[in-house]
């Protein structure tokens, strides 16, 4: 059942996932004992110019935060998207 080093986090008593190297935010089905993608995130927040990635619970909603850099420049600057 669990998706390998993916981040999770229960929302509403629903299990979602977020992988780093995909860029995907998946659900589990508990009937079906499967995964699938709810979305893709919109920018990819990896280690190599990033941050990286911020996934929890906020009350009834699914809280994403990718911090993704500039190109691997060292110039402090990082792009939160959320």
């Amino acid at each position: 059942m669990y998706p390998g080093r993916d981040a999770v986090v229960v929302v509403n008593n629903q299990l979602y996932s977020a992988n780093q190297e995909t860029n995907e935010v998946k659900k589990y089905d508990k009937v079906n004992n499967s995964w699938s993608v709810v979305k893709r995130l919109p920018v990819r927040a990896d280690s190599s110019y990033g941050s990286g990635l911020v996934f929890k619970a906020c009350g009834n909603n699914l809280l994403v935060i990718g911090a993704g850099g500039h190109g691997g420049h060292d110039d402090g600057v990082n792009v939160l998207h959320s």
